[in-house]
């Protein structure tokens, strides 16, 4: 049974992962992965009132779980993923992950 992002997710991304380093570079291994991206701002209770907005990418389960360090590839634009959280359902059944990721480079 599919779960809720599988069913929902439209848009393709590449997942990058750190594969080791070879010659002082670091070299990256590549999986292409269903996405449901979002955008959100929240505004902090301080005295400055200060908006934070971001990307949050909803992944349908794949092979390996996104990991740090990596980088998620959408639309042409690489962002760096800050935190990733796995989804399961009640049975601990892989519904899939929530990558956090900054700035597009």
């Amino acid at each position: 049974m599919a779960g809720i992002i599988e069913r929902n997710a439209r848009d393709t991304a590449v997942i990058r992962r750190r594969a080791g380093i070879e010659d002082g570079k670091p070299v990256w291994s590549e999986e292409e992965c269903l996405c449901f991206p979002m955008d959100f701002e929240q505004s902090d209770r301080d005295w400055l009132g200060a908006i934070e907005s971001g990307k949050v990418f909803l992944v349908a389960p794949m092979g390996e779980a996104p990991g740090l360090p990596g980088m998620v590839v959408y639309n042409g634009e690489e962002y760096d993923i800050r935190g990733v959280r796995t989804y399961r359902n009640l049975r601990g059944e892989l519904l899939g992950y929530r990558v956090a990721v900054a700035g597009a480079s």
